[in-house]
């Protein structure tokens, strides 16, 4: 019930002045990571010559309540450069977990854990820079150069590093679920402490936004990190489904109030559209003349022969038949819009493939 009152009276929860906690409960070294991270970002900015604690103040981490005139540290400061111990004496449900999960569930619990442990601050900005690596360190960057830089981050790092933003930003510190991260074969899974303010449907689409606490959103944005409220989700939905990935955001109350983001490799619906095309191949085989029949044995022996960038564009033709080279080229890693023209004209070469109508306004038509 209090936590219900308190989502009602307070527009952002963590702008709470803690009575009784003071700078001395904050990592000094990671106030100063973040003016590097600041200065990286926005190497002009004003802030960046203050003091610590006008410095603080300026973020909305120190702050002064002008009705009741009250002065301290904020819960988003205790939150983002804060040492463990204080932050759980001020939040006692307060916990953060990683786990990377084997494929083999029953060879070992988990490959790799992160929880405060006293070897790391505990802290959300140190929780982020450590898990955000874990997270990106298997994924497969493609060859790209755009004006002359080559480019690392990809549509799959962008949605990973907002999921990860999105789930603390979210959090109700105060609840009794965790955060926790989990990154396995299947995908990934960001849960958080709290209902979500907005419909699942809704956040999904963009535009609307009740961020549980604000002064933290702030605090990424800052230094690059995140979207603007009404953007983030859309943003994990278009760079993670766009690549053929899954998606999936709901809230539950069992056992705990908690908010969860899957984020799945592969698309169940496409699978289950290559299982049935292959169903309604071998259907249609058994009922041919002898001729189709060889004609078939054919075409297959020559897909067999289809290298694996030349399978990925049928399979992506075959649930957007009006794809575009550009389209193409975005959502498969490692091959340029001119490797795209070339494979199409193999794949018509070989029959697999014809185009219906034209250029602009035509579609690509699987045999």
């Amino acid at each position: 019930m209090r936590r219900m009152l308190a989502e009602q009276q307070e527009q952002s929860r963590d702008e709470q002045i803690l009575k009784g906690f003071s700078l001395d409960d904050l990592d000094k070294e990671g106030v100063q990571i973040y003016r590097h991270l600041l200065s990286a970002h926005k190497n002009s900015h004003p802030w960046l010559g203050l003091n610590d604690q006008d410095f603080l103040t300026c973020l909305g981490c120190w702050r002064h309540d002008r009705e009741t005139h009250d002065e301290g540290l904020t819960l988003a400061g205790l939150l983002m450069f804060g040492h463990h111990r204080p932050i759980h004496d001020a939040l006692p449900n307060y916990f953060l977990e990683y786990q990377e999960q084997s494929a083999d569930n029953t060879a070992s619990r988990w490959l790799d854990r992160l929880v405060p442990d006293g070897s790391w601050t505990g802290n959300l900005l140190d929780f982020y820079h450590r898990v955000i690596r874990k997270l990106e360190v298997d994924l497969k960057i493609p060859f790209a150069i755009r004006n002359n830089v080559r480019r690392d981050d990809t549509l799959i790092h962008q949605a990973l590093r907002e999921a990860l933003i999105n789930c603390l930003v979210h959090a109700d510190y105060s609840d009794r679920a965790s955060i926790k991260v989990v990154k396995s074969t299947e995908g990934f899974v960001f849960r958080n402490p709290g209902l979500m303010r907005i419909p699942a449907e809704i956040a999904l689409e963009g535009g609307e936004s009740d961020c549980r606490n604000h002064t933290l959103h702030e605090l990424f944005l800052l230094i690059g990190l995140g979207e603007r409220a009404g953007s983030g989700v859309p943003k994990i939905r278009q760079g993670w489904t766009e690549q053929g990935n899954s998606l999936r955001l709901f809230d539950a109350t069992a056992p705990f109030d908690q908010t969860v983001m899957e984020l799945n490799w592969g698309n169940p619906l496409r699978e289950t559209a290559q299982e049935t095309a292959q169903e309604t191949t071998q259907e249609t085989a058994q009922k041919t003349t002898q001729e189709t029949t060889q004609e078939t044995a054919r075409n297959r022996l020559e897909k067999a022969r289809l290298n694996q960038k030349q399978q990925e564009v049928l399979d992506y033709l075959r649930l957007h038949p009006s794809a575009t080279r550009q389209e193409l080229s975005r959502v498969i890693s490692g091959i340029s819009e001119d490797g795209i023209k070339y494979t199409l004209k193999v794949l018509q070469e070989q029959r697999v493939i014809t185009r219906v109508g034209p250029n602009k306004t035509g579609y690509w038509k699987i045999k």
